[in-house]
């Protein structure tokens, strides 16, 4: 684990928090501001910029907290292989990420600590947020300032068993809802040599693999996360027109996915290939 100093003491990074940006300068100079300005020194936020053409690495570049960690990719990547870039960055004990729209709790990692001895992996829900910009779905808001505090409902679930819940489930928690320990996370690794595979499973892979891989698994009821939602969110692609409208090519160059070789993709059948591919 990566080991800061501060204040004359020597602090471990207990939790990382990975926001992977393909020209997410509106999101995240909303966003980032208030996620580092939680009070705590033993999280780190790491932030990939994938090649954008919008000023996001100028704006990171500006930004002077020892919480921030930032890269830039060599070459514009797909976005699993840029999710796997930017986790091998990260330091942290627990790991999870975010898109560049979204918002973690400020409590979250409050939370996390009263409940992540014995697990591996941590499972939460999440608020919703429409941004401005978004044309398909109403625009509304949250007031982050008076979120108040998350509950503490939370129940112990075996790991295998809570990877038999979500092996044939289509709609399971998104990045945001979940972090995992590094031990379950390196496991993944050595198995398959990735945290994220080779095509746009992203984390319908990730989360099914790490649950497989961990003993234990806390299931929180209530939310770690704001999902936020811009028009440039690729999920808002999948569903406008009720057609996909998204260019996949950079995702999957030959034009089909290993497991289910349909061209026109949705999260019903991203999901279920990437359901295989852990199976």
């Amino acid at each position: 684990l990566q080991i800061r100093h501060h204040r004359n003491c020597i602090m471990k990074i207990k939790y990382s928090i990975i926001i992977p940006s393909l020209n997410g300068l509106e999101g995240l100079k909303v966003t980032l501001p208030y996620m580092l300005s939680i009070d705590r020194n033993d999280f780190e936020i790491v932030v990939s910029d994938n090649c954008s053409t919008d000023g996001l690495w100028e704006y990171l570049s500006g930004i002077n907290n020892p919480k921030l960690k930032i890269f830039k990719t060599k070459k514009r990547l797909p976005h699993s292989k840029h999710l796997n870039f930017a986790y091998s960055k990260s330091s942290g004990e627990w790991i999870g990420h975010i898109g560049d729209d979204d918002l973690i709790l400020k409590d979250r990692f409050d939370v996390l600590d009263s409940i992540t001895n014995g697990c591996e992996l941590v499972v939460g829900s999440s608020l919703r947020y429409v941004w401005k910009d978004h044309t398909v779905e109403p625009e509304n808001s949250i007031g982050i300032d008076h979120l108040g505090t998350t509950s503490l409902k939370f129940n112990s679930i075996k790991g295998k068993d809570y990877y038999r819940q979500l092996i044939n489930k289509v709609d399971i928690p998104g990045g945001g809802c979940w972090m995992v320990n590094r031990r379950a996370y390196q496991k993944v690794i050595d198995k398959f040599g990735y945290f994220s595979p080779d095509a746009a499973n992203v984390e319908f892979f990730s989360l099914r693999a790490s649950a497989y891989f961990s003993k234990n698994v806390i299931h929180l009821d209530s939310p770690l996360f704001i999902n936020g939602r811009m028009e440039k969110s690729s999920g808002s692609t999948l569903v406008k027109h009720n057609k996909s409208i998204f260019d996949w090519s950079l995702e999957n160059p030959r034009g089909v996915w290993k497991y289910c070789p349909i061209p026109t993709y949705t999260y019903c059948t991203i999901s279920l290939d990437a359901a295989l591919r852990v199976e």
